[in-house]
């Protein structure tokens, strides 16, 4: 456990979006998912939480190609087609 926030805070303080950045949520989106954007100056990043059991498939915006980090390293994205295991 303390690895895992060791590097989760490791990332955040490498991430000015993730320091300084505003917050946009995803309205209307799956309730067992948190959505949302954190942007500052050139730099952002879509913040996915999935907060069920179960596993959510989730429509990628076209700007977002890869998987920066992941808590639990259970996220594989197809094309824009991403898929949280719960």
């Amino acid at each position: 456990m303390y690895q895992h926030y060791k590097r989760w805070i490791a990332y955040r303080n490498n991430s000015s979006a993730l320091t300084y950045g505003t917050i946009d949520v995803f309205k209307g989106s799956d309730p067992r998912l948190i959505a949302f954007t954190r942007n500052y100056r050139d730099e952002t990043l879509l913040v996915l939480h999935n907060i069920s059991d179960q596993v959510i498939s989730f429509k990628v915006p076209h700007e977002f190609t890869e998987i920066k980090f992941s808590s639990n390293g259970e996220v594989f994205m197809n094309g824009q087609e991403l898929t949280l295991v719960g």
